[in-house]
């Protein structure tokens, strides 16, 4: 079996849907966290901003590289568990430094074990 791409690693939208019937939530100030195990050895994320949320998508772009960097992190680092599909919902209202944002990622996915 070979390893998975990142592209196996994403979630589409009718396992988004699955994934949103019966979650596990947990949220914080800027960030909320849809979790749902899955039956395979590592976790797929999908992460969501709102138009409403960060106007510009330069902005939702930045925003969204930054909780991808972050969670390549904290696979090195081994924070959070594996075979988990994950929906991370951004309600923040301007865009985070990847200092915050990771601090804030690391205690949500810690309160996940």
């Amino acid at each position: 079996m070979k390893p998975p791409s990142s592209k196996d690693k994403r979630l589409k939208n009718g396992e988004i849907q699955f994934l949103l019937k019966k979650p596990k939530k947990i949220g914080g100030r800027n960030l909320i966290i849809y979790v749902r195990e899955n039956q395979l050895l590592f976790c797929r994320s999908a992460i969501s901003i709102s138009r409403k949320a960060i106007r510009l998508s330069s902005g939702r772009n930045l925003f969204r590289r930054r909780i991808k960097a972050s969670l390549v992190q904290a696979q090195k680092e081994g924070v959070g568990s594996s075979g988990y599909d994950r929906l991370i919902v951004v309600k923040a209202k301007e865009v985070l430094s990847y200092k915050e944002i990771k601090k804030e990622l690391f205690c949500l996915l810690k309160k996940l074990k």
